[in-house]
């Protein structure tokens, strides 16, 4: 019997990095164009309606683009904090508190995978790649599987090691705070 290796889910600093690491190479091209350019002298810039407006408009622009990718990542972090996840072959272990939880595939109800569904890419907003797994157990515990325990996708641990079939769930903003619950859920949400 070939069993898959176990693989450990975890938010550790290199997931952090990885999922904002995009931003990140922004904030640090738009720092070096500035000192390359000579700096910012702030005492010779005269303030004018015009610059003032500019700078508003700019600074809400950059709210409205990164405030709710970093809203999803403190979610992400929050729900998963001092939890790790070990996946085995139709096995999930968690570890929260030194508590340690065994679920096997037939305590599981059902799995939901929300994500932000893109058509083209004029529909990509910064929050695009988050995603999560809520998993209901029979016994009614829920269990959160986050982009942040796994940036390369929860999807793919699911199909390699739950090999349980689950319903993707087409979400704007997917943020773990409003799930609804199963039965409230549209034809047209599901992929």
């Amino acid at each position: 019997m070939n069993e898959q290796p176990n693989i450990i889910l975890k938010i550790t600093l290199f997931n952090h990095i990885r999922v904002t690491f995009g931003y990140l190479l922004i904030f640090a091209g738009l720092i070096f164009a500035i000192q390359y350019t000579g700096g910012i002298d702030f005492s010779n810039i005269q303030i004018d309606l015009k610059i003032i407006i500019a700078f508003l408009v700019l600074f809400v622009l950059l709210a409205l683009i990164t405030l709710p990718a970093l809203f999803l990542h403190i979610d992400y972090t929050i729900r998963n904090r001092q939890e790790e996840y070990e996946i085995r072959n139709k096995k999930i272990i968690r570890r929260k508190n030194g508590i340690e939880n065994v679920y096997n595939v037939e305590d599981i109800g059902e799995i939901y995978l929300y994500h932000h569904k893109v058509k083209t890419n004029f529909e990509r907003y910064p929050w695009s790649h988050y995603h999560f797994a809520k998993i209901e157990m029979k016994s009614g515990e829920i269990l959160y599987l986050t982009h942040l325990l796994y940036p390369s996708g929860i999807e793919k641990i699911l199909d390699k090691y739950i090999k349980v079939s689950y319903w993707s769930v087409k979400w704007w903003f997917p943020t773990t705070l409003c799930c609804p619950p199963s039965d409230m859920y549209n034809e047209d949400e599901f992929e």
